[in-house]
């Protein structure tokens, strides 16, 4: 079974369904960069909630679906510096994920990409410049975590960013 997995910076092409289901997995490092083609659900239902997902990439261009990590169980999340969006429900119902870090190079986050997170803790978004999805934060924070934000928030008036984003959030402190 499989435990550790690192992909390699060479990699152009992760099929549907690649990763479906590998509950097993630990730790996983997406070394991917550039156009990599990430297929629909390639990582859906991953990972038994102990370990860590790296990941050094944009998660958002043209050649990649949404919800390439919905209900996967990493306890931790590390997106590096470089990175400067995420898509539309990419970690959506991540229910185990506790940590996540934001790098300040991130300048989108997608429509309800932190959905459903309801265990994470602390949440730290640095870049001014960050626009905000809908529903980005929905139904997400464990009860004990700070969030901090230095990007602005839209007002009411719907699309990207509308004020559902944090409806039913659970965060000590913002």
């Amino acid at each position: 079974t499989l435990e550790n997995v690192s992909l390699p910076t060479t990699l152009t092409n992760i099929g549907a369904n690649a990763f479906n289901g590998c509950t097993n997995i630990a730790d996983l490092t997406l070394n991917t960069i550039g156009n990599c083609t990430i297929g629909d659900n390639a990582f859906y239902n991953i990972g038994n909630g102990s370990g860590t997902l790296e990941i050094h990439c944009n998660l958002s261009n043209s050649t990649s679906s949404s919800e390439i990590f919905r209900n996967a169980k990493f306890k931790n999340l590390i997106v590096t510096e470089g990175a400067t969006s995420i898509g539309n429900r990419s970690f959506i119902n991540h229910t185990t994920l506790e940590t996540v870090s934001l790098p300040s190079t991130l300048t989108k986050l997608g429509d309800y990409s932190f959905h459903g997170c309801s265990s994470l803790g602390d949440v730290s978004i640095t870049s001014p410049d960050c626009v905000l999805g809908a529903t980005v934060f929905k139904n997400s924070g464990n009860g004990t975590g700070t969030f901090y934000i230095n990007c602005p928030i839209p007002d009411s008036t719907g699309g990207e960013g509308n004020p559902e984003m944090f409806r039913g959030s659970n965060y000590k402190k913002f």
